[in-house]
């Protein structure tokens, strides 16, 4: 991802977090109808009755984007049990962690130290050229801690899940993540035709937080490397619309709150 959708991305986990305050702003701007005739009375106001449900479906992201940590915890645990058997093996300057396993699997896993992980089936299995191109690829993932994007990708993907096209956004935002890889495996050095046939040997690891070879977008990126003449997603306007449309319900509470000022301004004079 570029710099562009990355800040995206953090705005809009900040937003997650800020959404119940923004929203709960407009509502708190009300709370004079709770003093003036009672609790009851507020109810009896639809503006107010909105911004509280406003307010309450704003805490939703968040408590869904909370659930994640748990799954994170235990994808580390994965990890920490996958390369508790692993040996350290390094290829043409490229270090990676051979574990256990008859499958032909790649990836690269951990926030804070990105290790490649290879399996001893790929080792086994795979030809020199497309072993390589793999390592070239995961190499990338690690250099540009694509780790820590893809972790947050799908915390926001289950924080967004209700908003409708959420699912497809973040599904391109992975998919240009693993293309970003392909691409600079080419440029340090693969050919097409060993990055293609490493992926399709790849199979996908079972490790939540990691960035697989061949675990996001496997048909589009085969036919971009058999041919690459196919038009890039705009990375920066996806991300944008998701974090327009996250800001839709602390707009239309303000919203709300500023038609009952005005309102009420005008029932002022014309009395």
């Amino acid at each position: 991802m570029n710099t562009a959708t990355r800040a995206v991305l953090l705005a809009t986990l900040a937003s997650v977090a800020l959404l119940p305050l923004l929203t709960g702003h407009a509502l708190l701007q009300e709370t004079p109808h709770f003093h003036q005739g009672g609790p009851g009375s507020a109810f009896e106001h639809l503006d107010v009755v909105i911004l509280l449900l406003l307010t309450v479906a704003a805490f939703v992201p968040l408590v869904r984007l909370a659930g994640v940590v748990p799954r994170l915890f235990a994808a580390s645990r994965s990890l920490r049990a996958i390369a508790s058997g692993g040996s350290p093996r390094s290829l043409r300057g490229i270090a990676y962690v051979r574990v256990p396993g008859n499958e032909v699997t790649f990836f690269t896993a951990g926030f804070s130290r990105p290790r490649i992980y290879v399996s001893a089936g790929a080792e086994s299995s795979l030809a020199p050229g497309p072993f390589y191109a793999a390592l070239l690829h995961e190499r990338a993932h690690a250099d540009r801690h694509d780790v820590r994007w893809l972790a947050l990708v799908a915390a926001l993907e289950r924080a967004l899940a209700f908003v409708p096209w959420s699912q497809r956004t973040f599904g391109l935002l992975r998919l240009l993540i693993e293309c970003r890889a392909d691409e600079r495996a080419l440029a340090a050095g693969a050919s097409r035709l060993d990055l293609f046939d490493a992926i399709v040997v790849a199979s996908a690891p079972s490790v939540a937080d990691g960035a697989a070879l061949s675990e996001v977008g496997t048909l589009e990126r085969l036919r971009w490397l058999a041919e690459p003449r196919q038009e890039r997603v705009d990375e920066t306007r996806t991300a944008a619309v998701l974090f327009a449309s996250l800001m839709t319900a602390p707009a239309l509470a303000h919203l709300l709150l500023w038609i009952g000022v005005f309102c009420a301004i005008c029932s002022t004079h014309g009395g």
